[in-house]
Parts: C-alpha cells; structure tokens; sequence
C-alpha cells in the first residue's frame, strides 16, 4: 500500500553548521501528531556535517551535500525533493518550538484556502535578549517591507508550481522577492503564536545588504513607484542606523521613523 504524501516537507539549509544543525534536526523529529518530512541540503561542509547527516538514517526523508550558491540554491534543491503538500523553511540555526506543526496544522484546518501561512518568531541575539517579529501578511504593507517571519511558515507547493521557485541571483531577499512576484493575488493566513526560535548572529551585517537588495527588488519588479521605492529604501536605512545609536537616543528616535511612515505612506 503506498504511503500517505507527507502535510508538510520541512527543509532545512545548512554550511558548516555541524555544531547547531542538531538542534534543528531534532526540533523536527521531536513534532508529534503531523505527517511530515524532513529534508537537510548541506553545502559541502567539511565539518562533519555529511557524518552527522549519515547518523540519523532514514528519519531524514532526503538529505545531499555539495557546493551550491547560497541558501535559496540550497532551497530550491529541497523543493525539488520535496514531496508535502505544504513546504516549509528552516535555517541551521533554527528551532521550530514544541507543537508547531500541529498549530499550523490546525489553523489550515480551519482555513483550507491559503497559499501561505506565517507566525510570530522569537528572535534570540548573541547577549541573550530576545524580540518577537512576525505581522500578520496585507499587501499594502508587504510591497513595502518584509512584515512576515518567513522562517518556519508554510507554502502550500502550488505556488511553486504556479510562479517558480527562488531566484538565486538574491543573497538575502529571495523569500521576500518570491512572495513579492505572487503579489496581492496571494492568500495567507497568520498563526499569532510564537512557533519558531532564529538566532539573530550574523545579521548586522547582512541588514544594511538586505537593505539594497530589497530596493531592487522593488525596483525590478515595480510593485511600488520608483520615488517609493526610494523612500522605503531611506526609511529602512534611517531606521536601522537608529537602533545602533546609544539606548536612550536609540529609544527617543523610535518616533522619528514612525513620524517618516505616516508622512509619506499615504495611498
């Protein structure tokens, strides 16, 4: 008798991440009540990754190892093994939190027309202080800035099937300019919970180059005009510098960019 389709394939990216790919791994396979599978594209690490990957036998669906050209490279590699009906993403750095994939189960359940489905993530920085990001997706918004936590959520496969998988040329925004290219016409849902840890190390300096990417995303794509493309592009700008000044300027300038967003995002 052949096997049911996995709810939800559950990839995740890896390069020399051999010392927290096992907490990753292990927050899957720790997932109760849910057909799932679990599928790991590492990049080539020589760092005893493909040894670690070997060790778990067959709780892993699919897993390769090779050089590739980024994250969205390794991604799309794990969409091409995939077989859920719904896909989901994770870093080698993350967690997904006991019973999240029952509580995205649950809601899809409940509202069996959606394309995609996020929730509210905790984002844990390197002194230990923590912030949950996460909104809910409105096109209005979104053709803006990134509002959603893409790690974790869920696709449903057929908007790959419908508009293609990630671009590659992107190094950070990928997950962003994809759910861009569905545009408004995209139904999604959102999960007010926190279902998803993400270590934020590294990501200051990816900030100010996912700052540029997604302005010529923006641009390429015309899901805004050009002078408000620009203008997001400085709100982002001006609110990332911000947040480094000293706490207490840092906590005064929180008005300024929300002052900046009711002045020139009307319409």
């Amino acid at each position: 008798m052949k096997a049911k389709r996995p709810f939800v394939s559950i990839i995740i990216a890896a390069y020399r991440a051999v010392a927290c790919l096992p907490a990753a791994i292990e927050s899957v396979l720790s997932q109760q009540g849910v057909r799932y599978e679990l599928i790991v594209i590492d990049g080539g690490s020589g760092d005893g990754t493909v040894e670690l990957l070997e060790s778990y036998g067959d709780q892993l669906a699919a897993w390769a190892s090779g050089p590739d050209t980024g994250i969205y490279d390794a991604w799309n590699k794990g969409i091409a093994l995939a077989q859920g009906e719904w896909i989901a993403f994770l870093g080698a750095d993350d967690i997904l939190l006991p019973g999240a994939l029952a509580s995205y189960q649950s809601f899809i359940a409940r509202c069996s027309h959606l394309d995609y489905v996020s929730s509210r993530l905790r984002l844990i920085r390197q002194n230990g202080s923590t912030r949950v990001i996460g909104r809910p997706w409105f096109w209005d918004v979104f053709r803006h800035y990134m509002n959603v936590a893409h790690v974790g959520s869920w696709h449903h496969r057929r908007l790959f099937q419908a508009h293609g998988v990630f671009d590659e040329r992107w190094r950070i925004c990928g997950d962003y300019e994809f759910l861009l290219r569905v545009g408004p016409t995209l139904k999604a849902g959102f999960v007010d919970e926190v279902l998803v840890e993400m270590a934020a190390g590294g990501m200051s300096e990816a900030s100010t180059r996912g700052i540029h990417e997604s302005l010529q995303i923006k641009l390429q794509l015309s899901t805004v005009s050009s002078i408000r493309a620009w203008l997001d592009f400085v709100e982002a700008w001006m609110k990332w510098h911000l947040r480094r000044l000293p706490f207490r300027l840092s906590n005064w300038s929180r008005q300024l960019p929300a002052f900046w967003t009711v002045r020139w995002r009307s319409g």
